[in-house]
Formats: structure tokens, sequence, C-alpha cells
């Protein structure tokens, strides 16, 4: 007969793996292999976990992800998030509107990015709840009354930034592309007289395959890649210089029952001021004389643009070769003399350089723009208004307040909120006939802080001799 061991305490919990062999811990007798669905009690004991209450369908029955929010200690929530829709349960109710239907606000997650949840990922800080996802810039989630929750962009004012400092010997590198075929005008900034080219030409379409009478198919031939010139060209600066970006060659008509079936046309060619990258060849249609009877592929010339799928025995086309494309580099220097100037300090600004330092490979890349000014002194006696003894500090930098000389009375720090449009007091020093006194301020805002010192009561008349 068998004999089983009795086991009275699960205060181990779950034990790994690893742990199986350890007959020699503590941990081991009072172990488990699994415990699911159960909770291990203080003293040992296991217990079936609470079941589950059901509350309500998921927005339109689509797949969701929970995430608990903790607003206070007795507003807890869980926020249910569906592709384009985010609902609200607390509790063990939704959270409905005044009428009584359900509360949910828009997000910006698709069908897609629902097919991995655990790609969502978030924390939470006081009434902000901030979620990342890899298809997405940040996002933030934030709670401003009961019915009030906002699904927004997260704004980002604090980096990150690379961690290099450009100054007047600092060489920027731009980048600029064009893959959409057509034709398009570049211009050289003033300096540039060297590009890094690369040219792609598009890829051939593939040929036409057939469908025989006989049951049998034959395809067509794949097409051809395009050609890839890699070159540096001396260039005229502040001129303009035309780009050509090759279409892809449209693929084959496919046959059915007829030798109809067609070749897949080549691919365009792309080109930078003559430097010309040809276009690959289409795929030619199967002749359709037996079966696997295959068209030959079209000619490829390199690594530029893909050729097209060649054509099989359904009614249609053979694939279309993708287009081509031209990139370009040039590096510049930021010299003594570039300036940068800000349309506005809030809201959308418009940064405009007195250099072609910015291109379209900037587009969504945070920038740090440093303002470097020197240190504002004021020296005088303080008074109620401040007037003789105001500076301002720039963001993160400090305001350094010191009194000399013997005095009687006190002083203040203010700090201007542009928000009440009003001084608000930071700190006070009061003084008996003292000496000197120093005083520090960090401006740990992201903008520039007025300051000033005053006072309503100061008297410097006191053993004035030493003074």
């Amino acid at each position: 007969m068998a004999l089983y061991q009795l086991k009275s305490s699960f205060a181990g919990g779950e034990l790994s793996a690893a742990m199986y062999g350890r007959v020699d811990m503590n941990k081991y007798d009072s172990g488990a292999a699994e415990l699911k669905n159960f909770l291990v009690l203080r003293y040992g004991g296991a217990a079936n976990r609470p079941g589950f209450k059901f509350i309500a369908q998921t927005y339109n029955n689509k797949k969701a992800v929970l995430i608990p929010f903790v607003y206070s200690t007795d507003q807890i929530y869980n926020i249910e998030i569906t592709a384009g829709r985010c609902q609200f349960y607390t509790d063990s109710n939704i959270l409905k509107n005044d009428d009584g239907s359900p509360y949910s606000i828009e997000n910006f997650f698709t069908d897609r990015d629902m097919e991995n949840p655990e790609k969502i990922k978030y924390t939470q800080s006081a009434d902000v709840l901030f979620i990342v996802h890899p298809s997405h810039p940040p996002m933030t989630l934030t709670r401003y009354g009961a019915l009030d929750w906002r699904f927004e962009r997260m704004d980002i004012t604090g980096g990150p930034f690379d961690a290099s400092n450009y100054n007047r010997s600092s060489v920027v590198t731009k980048t600029q592309q064009w893959t959409v075929p057509g034709t398009y005008i570049f211009h050289v900034p003033a300096g540039i007289d060297e590009l890094e080219l690369e040219i792609a030409g598009a890829g051939g379409g593939g040929g036409g395959g057939m469908h025989l009478s006989h049951s049998g198919h034959s395809y067509g031939g794949y097409g051809g890649r395009g050609e890839l010139v890699v070159i540096k060209m001396k260039v005229v600066p502040d001129s303009d210089c035309t780009i050509v970006v090759g279409a892809g060659g449209i693929g084959g008509v496919n046959g059915y029952y007829s030798s109809n079936n067609t070749d897949g046309a080549n691919g365009g060619q792309s080109s930078f001021e003559g430097n010309v990258a040809r276009g690959g060849g289409g795929g030619r249609r199967t002749p359709g004389t037996g079966d696997g009877d295959y068209g030959a592929n079209g000619t490829s010339y390199g690594s530029g643009g893909t050729g097209g799928a060649r054509g099989g025995w359904n009614n249609g086309h053979a694939g279309t070769g993708s287009a081509g494309w031209v990139k370009l580099l040039y590096s510049i220097s930021m010299g003594d003399d570039v300036q940068v100037s800000a349309s506005d300090v809030y809201g959308n600004v418009t940064l405009t350089a007195t250099s072609d330092i910015f291109s379209v490979s900037d587009e969504d890349t945070i920038f740090a723009l440093t303002h470097f000014v020197a240190s504002d002194y004021k020296k005088g006696i303080p008074n109620t208004t401040g007037t003789d003894l105001q500076v301002s500090v720039l963001p993160k930098s400090s305001l350094y307040v010191e009194s000399f000389g013997f005095w009687d009375g006190n002083f203040s720090i203010e700090k201007y909120d542009p928000v009440s449009l009003r001084w608000v007091k930071v700190r006070t020093q009061n003084g008996n006939r003292s000496q000197n006194y120093s005083l520090t301020e960090t401006n740990s805002s992201e903008s520039i802080a007025s300051y000033r010192v005053t006072s309503t009561e100061f008297n410097n008349g006191v053993w004035s001799g030493e003074n």
C-alpha cells in the first residue's frame, strides 16, 4: 500500500523546479510544486481563492487589458483598455455617466496592438498613468475628476537628449531620403559642396503565369532587382538639383486557358543630376506549352528595389516591383555665427536657424536648446516693491542672495507666478544688528522665472560706521 507524508503547512508556498531535490531545506517540507487557485493562509493552511463576479462585457466584446489605478485608499479603479476605447470599473461596477450609460473615452490603440497585449507597459504616479507601447509615442491617462479622464500623448519636455552638445567646432550629419516615385527638387545648403548619394532603381514586375486546359499550370518569371549606386558627388552650394525616383514595374497579366498572359514591365530608373541607377528587368511570361514551363526571371542589376513576385495560374496580375529611392548625406559645421530663434515660448513653436542645420530627417526629434547668458547682478537696499533688486533666473539655475553689513528688520525672496499673476513669497530672513546672510534658491521649473528681494522693514542705520 502507498504511504503519504502528512503535510501540515504550505507556508513555504510554491517551490521552483530547482528546489525539488533540496530535501535538506526547511522550506521543502512546507512547500508545494504547484498551488493553483489557492491562497496560502497566514498559519500555513491553503484555501480556495475567491471566485470572480461578472460585471460587464468589454467594450464591443473586444480583447482587453486591465490596469489597476489607485487614486486614494477609498477610490480604486480597474481600467479596461480595448482597441480605441477605455472603460472604468470601481466599487464592483462599471463607471457610468449621469444618464446611466457606461463612461468611456478614446485611446490610440488598434486591434493589431491588442494582439500582443503584453507589449503595453505602464506605471502610475499620483493621478497620472504613464503608458508605453513599441508602436506609439509615450501616452498618459490622467484623472481630472470622477467622470473626467483624459488619454493624451505625453508631452516630453525633459529629454531624453543626445549625450553630446554641439559647439562651434561640431559637425552635424544630415540625411534626407525620397522613396515615393516622382520628380523632386533638392536645394543644396549654402556651404555644402559634396554629397554622399545612394541611388536605387526600382524592381521589375513579375511575369504572367498561365492555367492550362489539362489542369496543369505554369509560372512566369520573377521581376529583377534594380541597380544600387553609391557615390560621392561634388555639387554647387546654394543650388537646386533634380531627383527622380523610379516606380516599380507593373506585374504581367496571368492567363487562364489562353495565351494572353504578358511580360512584367521593367522597373523605372532613379537618378540624381545625371547619376542613374537602372531599374530591374520585368519577368518574362510563361509560354504555357506545358506544365512546369516557367518564364525567365527579369534581369537584376544589384541591390536596389526588389522585383515583383511571379504570376501563377489564377486570374489577375503578377507582383509589382518595389519603388526605387534616393538617399543623400551631407555634413555641416555649426560654425561661430549660427543663430536659432523661436517663434514663441509656449505651444507650437517654430525654430528658425541662420544656417541649414535642420533637415527633414530631424522630424519627430527632440531638441534641447541651451541659451547661455551672463549672470545678472543687482545691488541695493530692499524696499516694498523690489524694483531695484529683481532678476531673471534660467531653468535649473540658482538665485544667490547675500546681505552685507549690520542691519535691523527683514528681507524676503519672492517669485513671480505667471498663472496667478502675483508675486509669491518664497522665504524671509530676519536680522537683529546682524551682519552677513547667504540664501540660495533654485529655479526647478522648465521656464525662466523672475525673482525679487523686498522688505517691509530694513534699517541699515545701526552702527553706520561699520557698514
